[in-house]
């Protein structure tokens, strides 16, 4: 800003310099008694005003190449609160994407314990049926051992529910250790497990 006032004062002052550069050679070719006198004149005035307009000129480019460099260094200056700003706007974008990603692994490990859960007390559910087929004692019901036609479908049951146990024992362990949740997590899941009987009893 400083430079461009004392450019705007300098060619003003060159502009003021030139008008009364020319108001006094035309006085000073008025008062001239002939026209050899008014050439000497001339060379006189023509001498000094081309040494003013030369120094003039060297401080207008003087003046002109320092106001470039101020406005390349604004404009420098502008370019670099520009690229803070959009690195502060990466900073927040990049921190919003983090929190994001934590509510959403968050969001899927709640959905996997609840899964887990489900698979446990239905698992639990079977179990109970499983214990139908048990006497108080350990051993299987006797419909499990006389080899009766009758008693088929009580063995063909039996079976099945001894199948689906296995299957939902098998499905439970894969469930637990592809899920996302960390080792003590997995670990207390396992311990609730531990809870539930998973070890299917058989005749002694």
């Amino acid at each position: 800003m400083k430079i461009e006032r004392l450019f705007g004062w300098m060619l003003a002052a060159v502009v003021i310099v030139l008008i009364v550069g020319l108001v006094l050679v035309a006085i000073d070719f008025a008062n001239a008694d002939n026209w050899t006198e008014r050439g000497q004149r001339g060379d006189f005035w023509g001498g000094h005003i081309a040494a003013a307009g030369s120094m003039a000129s060297v401080i207008l480019l003087i003046l002109t190449v320092a106001m470039q460099r101020v406005e390349l260094h604004r404009q420098l200056e502008e370019l670099e609160a520009n690229r803070k700003e959009m690195e502060a706007g990466r900073q927040v974008h990049m921190s919003q994407r983090k929190q994001l990603e934590r509510q959403a692994i968050i969001a899927e490990k709640s959905a996997q314990q609840i899964h887990i859960f489900d698979v446990l007390e239905r698992r639990q559910s079977i179990y109970d049926q499983y214990q139908r087929f048990f006497n108080p004692d350990g051993t299987r019901i006797s419909q499990l051992n006389t080899g009766n036609i009758g008693d088929k479908d009580t063995v063909i049951e039996y079976e099945q529910t001894e199948e689906r146990l296995r299957n939902f024992d098998t499905y439970l362990e894969k469930t637990i250790s592809i899920s996302r949740l960390n080792n003590n997590e997995k670990s207390h899941i396992k311990i609730l497990a531990d809870l539930f009987p998973h070890e299917m009893r058989r005749q002694t």
